[in-house]
Formats: C-alpha cells, sequence, structure tokens
C-alpha cells in the first residue's frame, strides 16, 4: 500500500502555482493567457503576483552591434517574420522539472534559477521548448547549455528555469536572459535583483510519537530563510524510503523562520512504526512515529 499525503494544506495561503499543476499546465496563464498574446496582437503582459510589472512595448534598441536588448515580455521579431517574447518572472532557488527522476526537487548548491516563459508565434515559428537559452550576468556567460523545463511539451508557450550563479560577490550591475544565435546576433532580455539569494536551513521535522494507523496527524515544518530575498522553500514530503507525497511550496521572507503545519495520513503497512521524510533537493530530514 502507498503512503501519501493528504494534499494541499489551505493554511499556506501564499503557496505560488504548484510545479506540477501550474508550471506545467497552468503556466501558459502566467503569460496573462497565452492565446490573447500569440502573434502579439494584444501586447499581453504577465499579470500573476509573482510576474513583473507590465513593460509597454517599446523600439527595439541594439546595444551592440552583435546584440539586440529589450525589456521582459518586449516581443522580438526575426528576420523570418515570426516573433520570439521571454517574460522573466522571478528568481527561485529549487525547481523540479518535467520529466524528472521521480518527481524530486532540485536544489543545487552553487545554483539558482530564473524562472522565464517564452512564446513563439508566426509562420515558421519553432517551438518554444527548441529556443537554447542563457543566463549573462555583467556580461560574462555563467552557465552554458539549455535550460530545464517546468512545463510538459506545449504549442504556444513554455515554462523554463535558467540556471545562474547562487551568490556574487558584489551585486551584479546587470544580467539577461539571452538567446544565442550562431548565425544572428544575440537576442537578450533584461533581468533584475539577482543579488541577495535566499538560504533556506530545515530546523525542525515535528510528528507526533504516536498515531492510530489510518488517522491523519499534523507535521509541522521548521524552515529559516537565511538570505536575504522572499523565496519558496522546495520540497516533498511523505515516508521513507522515498517521499511520494505532497509537493511543498511554502513563502519564507528574507530573515524569516517559521513552522508551517502539514498532515499526513498513517499508514503503517503491517510495521509498528513509520518514518516521516522530507526532501528539499539538498538534503533529507526524517522524524519517527509509532504505531498507537
Amino acid at each position: 500500500m502507498s503512503r501519501h499525503g493528504t494534499g494541499p494544506d489551505p493554511r499556506d495561503g501564499d503557496r505560488p502555482p504548484s510545479r506540477r499543476v501550474a508550471l506545467r499546465l497552468g503556466g501558459f496563464a502566467l503569460f496573462g493567457g497565452l492565446t490573447g498574446c500569440v502573434g502579439g496582437a494584444s501586447g499581453g503582459s504577465p499579470s500573476t503576483a509573482s510576474s513583473p510589472p507590465a513593460t509597454p512595448p517599446g523600439t527595439q534598441t541594439p546595444a551592440a552591434p552583435d546584440q539586440t536588448t529589450l525589456a521582459s515580455n518586449e516581443p522580438y521579431q526575426t528576420a523570418a517574420g515570426w516573433t520570439v517574447r521571454v517574460a522573466v518572472f522571478r528568481a527561485r532557488r529549487g525547481l523540479v522539472a518535467a520529466g524528472s527522476d521521480g518527481g524530486r526537487p532540485v536544489m543545487p548548491p552553487d545554483r539558482q534559477f530564473l524562472q522565464v516563459g517564452v512564446e513563439t508565434s508566426g509562420p515558421g515559428a519553432p517551438a518554444p521548448a527548441d529556443l537554447c537559452l542563457a543566463a549573462t550576468v555583467d556580461g560574462e556567460r555563467p552557465v552554458e547549455g539549455c535550460p530545464a523545463r517546468l512545463d510538459a511539451a506545449g504549442d504556444a508557450g513554455s515554462l523554463q528555469a535558467v540556471p545562474v550563479p547562487l551568490s556574487f560577490e558584489t551585486a551584479p550591475e546587470s544580467a539577461a536572459v539571452v538567446w544565442d544565435r550562431p548565425d544572428a546576433p544575440d537576442v537578450r532580455w533584461t533581468v533584475d535583483a539577482l543579488a541577495r539569494p535566499p538560504e533556506f536551513a530545515v530546523e525542525g521535522l515535528d510528528v507526533p510519537d504516536a498515531v492510530p494507523a489510518g488517522e491523519a496527524f499534523e507535521v509541522g515544518i521548521t524552515v529559516h530563510n537565511a538570505g536575504g530575498r522572499r523565496d519558496w522553500f522546495v520540497a516533498e514530503l511523505g515516508f521513507a524510503p522515498a517521499p511520494d507525497g505532497e509537493e511543498l511550496e511554502l513563502a519564507y521572507g528574507a530573515g524569516e523562520r517559521l513552522t508551517k503545519p502539514r498532515s499526513l495520513v498513517a499508514d503503517f503497512g503491517g510495521d509498528d512504526e513509520l518514518t516521516v521524510r522530507l526532501d528539499w533537493g539538498l538534503g533529507t530530514r526524517d522524524a519517527t512515529v509509532a504505531r498507537a
């Protein structure tokens, strides 16, 4: 018998869209309704709370002969006539990539991610997921390769995670998401506020000593964000050895330490005790519950 959590807890009302639902399917809504933006006719921009302010369409201004620099969500029309738009929503510390092994959270020790939406439109436009984006900080390209996918395949839009360094010795003066084209000038969409990253520490996983089989019980998760930016702590809560349970995204402000409750249903599977496990990619924490 599998052991699963009971699902999202209504007591955590500041949760962003869930990774597997909103980031895969509802990710299109983060464009403010992609179907209304395709082709650039509506001039739409992200409308969710985590999106950047709308940027009025402006003139595409070449920053140098070999590149074009745009604001987030500003469209770029290629010489072939089709359009690409990249919206930079926010930086995030951890994620779960589409198709990743078991849906486990990823939180590298030296990376954070820019969550971006990519839209292509017009005759001959490639699928958004086929565009290889990278990050540039102060003119340097710190991470090579294509970003992780955060959503399932889509024809109109794609939600992706572009890796960038976690920390900087000094705050970056400039940053951008760049579409690097081998036979044409780079196109760059500007990024704000990459410095002061969050830094999460799990300080507690509190469970009752004993619970009757089949009954729900509360788990208290204490996390401290010792960093300088509000972000979501990404983890999975369930039972050892593999916590195939609730996927968590818990919001913590800069410097904030909070205990947030979640609930699980006690499934001992014939054993006298069970082990609750919190897995956040960088580590795990266990707590044991006995059968009452």
